[in-house]
């Protein structure tokens, strides 16, 4: 039986995600967009394997969705790949909480490994993407379309523990990480700033809090026309001309990308246990030396197109079980 009840327990079992493979994309004739995706895929099926291997080397056993790749895309949007499976699943305790999408079927073995599953059809804000699990309470953002009462009751469903809203929007993995007890690795919110460290203050009132920099205003786009092009959305680095591949993109894959101005990279943190975590490639002096001021194990790995897919290394990586 999987069971995760705290973020600084050892990670036991764990679902990392797959990407469509490079011949995938065969069936675009123009090679300005066939190209660019292809190197894509290639990369980040590279950089998920090299994430599974780390997993493994510090001795977590790795699932992976079984792809069932459709057989012809024509001129519909794109199917999105089951890359990041803790957008719309969770185990809670001994419960793995699951949000039927367009991507479910291609979790069946995962599911067929767990013993008790709750199927939603409506209720996407309960999420591994959406909250964190400590041993004295669990913390959840704000849903997007959905009101708190109906979330609240949710989460409040699930465990015991005291459930606290944080006060941002989104995926809480993308604003903040408790890496270790005493440690937050935090984004500034500009619009909260005073309400977010508020809440830090209350609910985290013996941690040391430290804002990371990172955002995608810190990459050096090659053409600023670029920017103007995808509404500052989203990045591909040596892509930045060709025009072809931005409008094929921003039409058909629209529902792949994200807005990574809302995005800091480093503090999307998979924690293996209370003294070890897993980073994407990274030299931020604040995210690296707060780490090692409280003794915590850091593991880098390569993840080329975060600014592509709007998302990091914890995004990709599903907790299914962690053991004291």
């Amino acid at each position: 039986m999987f069971t995760n009840n705290n973020l600084h327990d050892r990670l036991k079992t764990c679902v990392v995600g797959q990407t469509w493979p490079v011949e995938f994309y065969d069936w675009i004739e123009d090679p300005a967009v066939r190209e660019p995706l292809q190197r894509i895929a290639g990369e980040t099926q590279q950089d998920l394997e090299a994430l599974c291997k780390k997993l493994q080397e510090l001795g977590v056993e790795v699932l992976r969705p079984e792809l069932q790749i459709p057989s012809r895309v024509g001129d519909k949007i794109v199917p999105v790949p089951p890359m990041n499976p803790g957008d719309h699943m969770c185990v809670v305790g001994s419960l793995l909480v699951h949000t039927v999408t367009e991507q479910s079927h291609h979790y069946r073995n995962i599911f067929e490994a767990v013993d008790n599953i709750c199927v939603t059809l409506d209720n996407d804000a309960v999420c591994a993407a959406r909250h964190f699990q400590l041993s004295d309470q669990l913390v959840y953002s704000r849903p997007d379309n959905q009101s708190w009462a109906k979330t609240d009751r949710f989460w409040n469903s699930l465990t015991h523990k005291p459930c606290r809203r944080i006060p941002l929007l989104g995926h809480i993995d993308g604003w903040f990480s408790p890496v270790t007890p005493g440690l937050i690795v935090s984004d500034h919110d500009p619009g909260n700033d005073t309400l977010l460290r508020m809440f830090y203050k209350k609910y985290f009132p013996d941690w040391e809090v430290v804002y990371c920099a990172g955002k995608w205003q810190h990459v050096e786009w090659s053409i600023a026309d670029w920017q103007n092009n995808n509404a500052k959305r989203w990045w591909v680095k040596g892509e930045e001309n060709n025009t072809k591949f931005q409008h094929f993109v921003n039409h058909y894959l629209k529902d792949w990308v994200g807005n990574i101005q809302e995005s800091v990279f480093d503090v999307n943190i998979v924690v293996v246990d209370n003294r070890t975590v897993i980073v994407k490639e990274t030299t931020n002096p604040v995210l690296l030396e707060s780490l090692a001021r409280h003794n915590v194990t850091v593991h880098q790995v390569p993840y080329q197109h975060a600014t592509f897919w709007d998302g990091c290394v914890n995004c990709v990586t599903l907790a299914l079980s962690r053991t004291e």
